[in-house]
């Protein structure tokens, strides 16, 4: 995107001149955010930062770091560096507009600029070097965490770069982000694993106490807040996505099994998607979206009313003569704002007509709508509450300029409308302590989603859990992040080797690779379950039949040996006991009895497909080569012809209905060999290959000298032959120390 004025530096310039040609741009040419208060310390810019329709402004407030989340105590930046930073931030919204969450990072590092630079006795953004944003940097990884000073020392990055393409500053800095990038997620050991894995998944005694809420709950917020959390462990989603779903969003399955489908509008580039729920919590999820059309019902009435009247109060069919008249009296503002929710008073009919006459008044003198004078002393026995001094059209006005940001349109991406929308409530409905307005509809905020089921902050309504009496038997109190509930999701399909392009639309992701983060099984757990995977596994896993005669042992005992260590590989995984000596195969898993593939990993069943058209082109090759007079061709041929053979019978074991997924495939039929075994075949082989028949003996001398790897067939007998021998085939390379030597040098 192209600002309505793009800033172009002077080269013979100086960087104060181009500094202040860069300001007086951002200030008087550039109309990012609105007609603004540029030199304003805080800058209201209303819905420009909300990536979707959401409710109430937002501001970006020009101060230090220190002092950033503080409320009422906010020191600005300083004067030399303030200006700078408000351009920088204008210009770049003006490049990439971005939401509020970026835009906060690109203040951060800012903000971390300045302190570096005051720090210095310097407050010009021509002083900056790349000392500055090495202290910068500094600064954002003591105060931040990992993930966001990662973000932080790119947004600074970023900065230092537009510094220097503008010749803002004296020097320039080049500056990059020398910040350690966020935890490897592929790394499923040690503490920093298991500190990620429990932050990331939720205790399981919380779980059973969100069940146990949900079937508690009885007042409508709760109801509300189990609902959409009962949605949320269902199927793997975000609290935003939950929130925008319609109120026909859950639809039977079309196959015939049982369960349904949900209706599903995927955050991040996703789209519309339908994601299967499972039958096992089918009757959560219908329980918990009658639920919500049940409640969100009236909020409906009241967007359908106002798409089809734009500009029109609603009212109740017992309000609507009101319509008719110029002036309402306060009982009359009561019925339409409040209706029947307004509470009966205690005592007289008095008593309860000053208490709604007074709160007639206040929320009228909020709003700035006039009231006339106050007629108590009027002649006659008319109660004040029954005087009309309050102007219809002025009512009417107010309440139409409170319909939500957007409105008609709920999720502008999806085309989603306010009277589709399943999550939406009338103004105050879920709030005990208020009186709700009937008149008027909101959407319901992740906020109060979140803090409703996270007791470890005061709030002014109880939590979920405390609402409906569930309590932790150790005392601690309950926190439930709504993330927590997508991760736990994704990492039971993980341990259940669900396929990885199944858990990726399952979650509503474009990108498979993303399923790392959100994939904490740990080693120990994926050790347990190929040790199970043994055990379930038919007699094509066994060990290779023998005839010596060895003594019992127990299963169990047989299955804590057979797999003690494991490490993928681009095909599986290899559990060869790294203890007792390196693999001799390692790298050549097409070949090796100790490799493992998963049945149902989609990545690995493409690549050893890609693998089978790669090794029946080079046997053509080969056999071209041999038919051409190559004689050393014919070992390039066995060896593809078995590499063909073995990918073969792994690919039909793929493709083979009756294997379930998940199940562990192991072909048998090659034995390790010790490298002076290894040697001693291979000196054979290259004799047999050697057209005179005495290659490498002593006193003889090859005419060319042999360095391409050879492939040694032997039988069960440990015979070496050239010929195709069931399978049985190894790859050995002819530079390994020791194997072939020149003649005069033996």
């Amino acid at each position: 995107m192209t600002p309505s004025a793009t800033f172009i530096p002077f080269p013979s310039s100086t960087a104060l001149l181009n500094l202040r040609r860069f300001v007086a741009l951002c200030r008087d040419e550039l109309t990012v955010y609105g007609a603004i208060d540029f030199d304003a310390d805080k800058w209201e810019v209303g819905t420009a930062l909300n990536s979707d329709n959401k409710r109430g402004n937002s501001s970006i407030s020009f101060c230090t770091f220190l002092t950033a989340r503080s409320r009422a105590n906010k020191v600005p930046l300083a004067a030399g560096f303030s200006d700078f930073a408000k351009g920088y931030i204008r210009y770049m919204h003006a490049i990439e507009p971005v939401s509020a969450t970026p835009t906060l990072t690109r203040l951060r590092a800012l903000q971390m600029v300045e302190q570096a630079l005051v720090g210095r006795g310097e407050f010009c953004p021509t002083k900056i070097t790349s000392t500055t944003f090495d202290e910068a940097a500094s600064l954002a990884k003591k105060h931040f965490g990992v993930g966001k000073a990662y973000q932080i020392g790119n947004a600074l990055s970023r900065l230092s770069r537009f510094i220097d393409d503008n010749r803002l500053s004296r020097v320039g800095s080049a500056w990059t982000n020398f910040l350690a990038v966020p935890t490897d997620f592929s790394v499923k050991l040690g503490k920093s694993f298991d500190e990620r894995r429990s932050e990331k998944l939720p205790m399981q005694e919380h779980l059973e106490a969100l069940g146990e809420a949900f079937h508690r709950a009885e007042k409508p917020r709760d109801l509300l807040v189990s609902s959409v959390l009962g949605l949320l462990i269902c199927q793997p989603g975000r609290l935003s996505e939950v929130i925008r779903l319609t109120v026909d969003c859950l639809v039977p399955r079309g196959d015939g099994k049982p369960g349904f489908l949900l209706r599903y509008w995927a955050a991040k580039g996703g789209g519309a998607i339908l994601k299967p729920v499972s039958a096992t919590m089918s009757a959560v999820a219908q329980e918990a979206v009658k639920r919500l059309v049940d409640y969100s019902a009236p909020a409906r009435a009241l967007a359908r009313h106002y798409e089809a009247y734009p500009g029109r109060l609603y009212l109740s069919k017992k309000n609507s003569h009101l319509r008719l008249k110029r002036l309402l009296s306060a009982r009359e503002v009561d019925n339409i704002l409040w209706g029947d929710s307004a509470p009966i008073g205690d005592g007289t009919d008095a008593e309860s007509d000053r208490k709604t006459l007074s709160d007639v008044l206040t929320w009228c003198g909020r709003n700035d709508i006039g009231v006339g004078d106050d007629l108590r002393g009027a002649p006659g026995k008319i109660r004040a509450i029954d005087v009309p001094r309050i102007r219809f059209a002025e009512l009417q006005r107010k309440i139409i300029s409170m319909l939500p940001v957007g409105f008609p349109i709920f999720h502008k991406r999806s085309g989603l409308k306010y009277s589709e929308a399943l999550c939406i409530s009338r103004v105050h409905e879920y709030n005990p302590r208020k009186k709700t307005l009937v008149c008027m509809l909101r959407p319901v905020g992740e906020y109060e989603i979140s803090r409703a089921v996270d007791e470890s902050t005061a709030r002014s309504m109880p939590s979920l859990f405390k609402s409906t009496g569930v309590c932790d038997s150790e005392g601690r109190p309950i926190r439930i992040q709504s993330h927590q509930l997508r991760h736990f999701l994704n990492t039971i399909a993980q341990s259940a080797n669900m396929d990885a392009f199944d858990i990726a639309a399952w979650s509503g992701r474009k990108n498979v690779a993303q399923n790392s983060a959100y994939d904490h099984v740990s080693a120990a757990e994926r050790i347990e379950e190929m040790r199970d995977s043994v055990g379930r596994a038919t007699a094509s896993f066994a060990p290779p039949v023998s005839t010596k005669t060895y003594i019992p042992i127990l299963r169990s005992e047989w299955l804590a040996k057979r797999v003690q260590a494991g490490h993928t590989t681009d095909l599986g995984y290899c559990v060869h006991d790294f203890v007792m000596m390196p693999c001799p195969k390692f790298g050549d898993h097409i070949s090796c009895d100790e490799h493992v593939v998963v049945k149902g990993d989609a990545i690995v069943e493409t690549r050893l497909r890609a693998s089978l058209m790669e090794n029946q082109m080079l046997v053509e090759r080969a056999l071209a080569a041999l038919n051409a007079g190559k004689l050393s061709a014919k070992i390039w041929l066995e060896t593809h012809e078995a590499n063909v053979e073995r990918l073969k019978q792994i690919i039909s074991i793929l493709d083979d209905p009756q294997v379930e997924g998940g199940a562990l495939i192991r072909l048998s039929g090659s034995e390790s060999l010790s490298q002076v075994g290894e040697a001693g075949r291979l000196r054979a082989a290259l004799e047999a290959t050697s057209p005179s028949g005495s290659f490498g003996k002593i006193g003889s001398q090859p005419k060319t000298p042999f360095a391409s790897p050879v492939m040694v067939l032997e039988d069960a007998s440990g015979k070496v032959s050239n010929e195709k021998q069931g399978g049985q085939r190894r790859l050995l390379h002819s530079r390994r120390k020791g194997v072939t030597r020149r003649a005069d040098n033996e």
